[in-house]
């Protein structure tokens, strides 16, 4: 993949004196962020222009994952953005010391390397993927309002008008550390991002956001989304930034397809947009030809395994099945080391994404509450596993004694 274009408005607002927002466009690195600042207008500079002075380190990481898109190479451009975050809290944070009107801001900041991009944000600037004629909000509101959202203390039709919508629980400079969601999607061609900040989510709908941008021309795009909130004279800063990418050939597997797939294993099913996204940059992707064998019996169980297109054939003794698209196989090597009893062979060519032991445990280690998650439904796929494996055993044992009656 690589970026067509990017580009960026800003508007102050029918009620602010000025413009606190901020924004980052480097196109060489490529590295494009927007802030929402509180406390003065130094605050969005500040934490952007701490991400600038790290760009040369982001650059190093997406040549690495240029070259080689393994976990390792795309795990590391997480840790940038961890890292960036981190230190432009500092800076903030430093900069607050004897401050009566203490400095924060939200961040949103993307990146694009071959067909990923990558997505890291604190507070409630979004990130929106337009794929095909359809728009998703791929980054979940760091506030209070979301926060009880997600935790069942209020329903969806209270959290519309909740006072607390705007409320950060999360934001630069409001603590000694923060916490930062980055996201891994998996571009294709004409696929467009939108960076904004809550000036425009607050007052369009996200089918208005759509229909502004449902255009190939990004500049008339983002002039359509500062009109549309505009002409209800909304109050607040607006910013908004638009990149769009071409891919030099189409993949015979879309990106779409792949992630329809993987959204149906169980594991991953009930995750939401940003949670999957998070996910992501832990899975491998393994490329099998036809005939080629994927997992050799009596080799070390060590990851979990879902087809995202093509087929496999299991085989175990005399036992053999096939599993398909959105199928899975593996799961007992995520919870302990095992030997492996099954072989595993490609029927066709097939596209799997592994998850290796190594990489959950990673993942939990990262996002405690995410990993937590996943690791009890997998538990509880377990769980089932066992129990219908003992009920057939109690039966073998009562026919070996004669008990079994017919």
């Amino acid at each position: 993949m690589r970026i067509r274009q990017a580009v960026y408005l800003t508007e102050q607002g029918a009620q602010r004196r000025s413009n606190q927002d901020g924004v980052l466009s480097l196109n060489k690195v490529p590295l494009y962020a927007v802030a929402d600042g509180a406390g003065g207008s130094d605050a969005a500079r500040l934490a952007l222009l701490t991400l600038k002075d790290h760009g040369a380190n982001l650059s190093a990481r997406i040549e690495a994952v240029a070259s080689n898109p393994s976990t390792t190479t795309r795990l590391a451009v997480r840790h940038f953005f961890q890292g960036a975050f981190t230190h432009a809290n500092a800076a903030l944070r430093e900069a607050n010391e004897g401050r009566t009107s203490p400095l924060s801001t939200t961040l949103v900041a993307a990146t694009v390397v071959g067909p990923y991009a990558f997505l890291a944000h604190v507070g409630d600037s979004r990130a929106y993927l337009r794929r095909d004629g359809t728009l998703r909000c791929v980054t979940a509101d760091h506030t209070l309002a979301a926060l009880q959202l997600s935790r069942g203390d209020i329903t969806a039709e209270d959290y519309v008008d909740s006072p607390f919508r705007s409320t950060l629980s999360r934001a630069l400079g409001m603590g000694p550390s923060v916490d930062v969601d980055v996201a891994e999607i998996h571009i294709g061609p004409g696929d467009v991002l939108l960076l904004c900040t809550n000036g425009l989510h607050r007052f369009a709908d996200d089918g208005e956001i759509r229909e502004a941008i449902a255009h190939d021309d990004l500049e008339g795009s983002a002039q359509r989304l500062i009109d549309a909130v505009r002409q209800r004279g909304a109050p607040d800063n607006v910013t908004v930034m638009l990149i769009a990418v071409d891919a030099a050939e189409r993949e015979d597997v879309t990106s779409g397809q792949v992630e329809r797939a993987l959204r149906e294993v169980f594991l991953f099913r009930d995750l939401s947009d940003p949670e999957w996204l998070q996910v992501a940059p832990y899975l491998e992707q393994v490329d099998a030809r036809q005939g080629e064998v994927i997992v050799e019996a009596d080799g070390e169980a060590d990851a979990f395994y879902a087809v995202a297109s093509g087929a496999v054939e299991i085989v175990q003794g005399s036992e053999r099945r096939e599993v398909g698209e959105s199928g899975y196989f593996g799961t007992v090597a995520l919870a302990s080391a095992s030997r492996q009893l099954d072989t595993v062979r490609a029927l066709e060519p097939t596209r799997l994404f592994a998850l290796s032991r190594a990489r959950f445990e990673q993942l939990v280690r990262d996002q405690p509450a995410l990993g937590t998650r996943l690791a009890l439904t997998a538990l509880d796929t377990l769980g089932n596993r066992l129990a219908v494996l003992t009920t057939r055993l109690a039966k073998v044992i009562e026919a070996a004694h004669g008990e079994h009656r017919y």
